[in-house]
């Protein structure tokens, strides 16, 4: 771990930065690490002086008057290092240990990006949608049943299929959210990471917040319109099939079903607003709260405090606009959690209680390692088992990665002169 000594009379070189005023908030961000910041009005003034090569001795005289108190320039500029904004310390330029983003889709101009999302695209969409609807209107059939998942006999084959046409379309899901917001000039990257107990793969699209707030919720969006469009489009297909229109094997019937399945479950998960999905960043657009769990995390422990212990509490100096932005992602919390629930009583819950109960008679009434049931018994838990190791290694890697990031900081010093 590097050693940065800073004195009063040390002077700071910053990296080129990003600035956005939104809603009386500053953003204050560097694009090619996709690292951004909210900072008071005090600390624009500051990073304003420190690019006219002022002292931190001098900055301090400056804004003491200016807010008639005592600022503590010295810690925000400790900030700014953390966060890897500070490039040169009195001359001596600091090691870069912040990754640099990457753009997956940086062949793909933004002006083909936006022919996806432009009103015409939006248009097919909705029409699709509506098609879908009244098709299920007509025939209930369409709606997805955790049985319309085992569209073979074979659980492995069955869960071999489920998982690589899943992540597929997990991989297009994430896509729609970087050519959204291509659309908005963004680039963006994609990555495996854990939520909690579950894989997921993820869109890295920080640099959004150089963009208005009014236009980001298209991002936020995009993959559930792929999951709306696709879903609408096999309920198509059926339909057709099922009118003689076109021609469908059965076992591909019975497979654009279970995807059917799958995507429904996909959109379902994202109403776990908890562990910060496509629908929480939608509600923390909306709402202009950044931190929106956290804040509302905050509040409520303070307000079920109050009602058993009386004390100074700093729920009075939550604005009433906060509060009801609380208020409303508690109630869509709840919503969300009823979903979750539902999503288990009447799908995940079923599919692995048939699923572990198939294994254990296949393997209880396999005569012989070679026979087939015993086989498919075994390869499914192993792709299972497969799951939660990688679950593990994901989880044990973040742990690592957050470590090693700890150490790769520069520990600052603040001396006298």
């Amino acid at each position: 771990m590097e050693q940065i000594q800073l004195s009063n009379n040390s002077k700071i070189e910053l990296h080129t930065l990003l600035f956005r005023e939104e809603d009386g908030k500053h953003v204050v961000g560097r694009e090619e690490i996709q690292k951004y910041i909210e900072i008071p009005s005090v600390g624009v003034q500051v990073i304003k002086l420190l690019r006219r090569n002022h002292t931190i001795k001098e900055i301090k005289e400056v804004v003491d008057v200016q807010e008639k108190d005592d600022v503590n320039v010295r810690k925000f500029i400790h900030k700014l290092i953390s966060v890897g904004f500070v490039k040169k310390v009195d001359g001596k330029t600091l090691p870069e240990y912040h990754r640099r983003s990457k753009d997956f889709l940086s062949f793909v101009k933004p002006a083909y990006a936006r022919i996806i999302f432009s009103k015409s695209g939006f248009f097919v969409l909705t029409f699709l949608f509506l098609i879908a609807v009244t098709l299920i209107l007509k025939n209930p059939n369409y709606l997805p049943s955790f049985r319309d998942y085992f569209f073979h006999q074979y659980f492995s084959v069955v869960i071999v299929t489920s998982v690589i046409l899943g992540w597929i379309l997990v991989f297009f899901h994430e896509v729609m959210h970087l050519l959204a917001a291509k659309s908005l000039g963004v680039g963006g990257t994609i990555r495996l990471n854990n939520r909690l107990s579950y894989l997921v793969a993820e869109s890295d699209v920080t640099n959004l917040w150089k963009v208005q707030r009014k236009k980001r919720w298209v991002v936020y969006m995009a993959g559930i319109f792929f999951e709306l469009v696709f879903i609408s489009l096999a309920i198509i297909a059926l339909a057709l099939s099922d009118y003689g229109a076109i021609v469908l094997p059965i076992l591909l019937y019975k497979i654009i079903k279970m995807l059917i399945f799958i995507e429904v479950i996909g959109i379902v998960w994202e109403f776990r607003i908890y562990i910060r999905t496509d629908i929480y960043y939608v509600l923390s657009n909306i709402l202009n709260q950044r931190n929106l769990y956290k804040g509302s995390l905050n509040y409520f422990k303070q307000k079920i405090k109050s009602l058993f212990v009386k004390s100074d509490s700093d729920i009075d100096k939550i604005s009433s606009k906060q509060k009801s932005s609380y208020m409303i992602f508690f109630t869509i919390l709840i919503i969300g959690s009823l979903f979750t629930v539902g999503s288990y009583i009447f799908f995940i819950i079923p599919v692995l209680m048939r699923m572990f109960k198939g294994i254990f008679i296949q393997i209880s009434q396999a005569v012989q390692f070679t026979d087939p049931r015993f086989i498919d018994g075994m390869v499914t838990l192993a792709i299972n088992l497969l799951y939660v190791s990688l679950l593990i290694y994901f989880i044990i890697k973040k742990i690592k990665s957050k470590r090693a990031l700890l150490r790769k900081q520069p520990n600052v010093v603040m001396v006298e002169s």
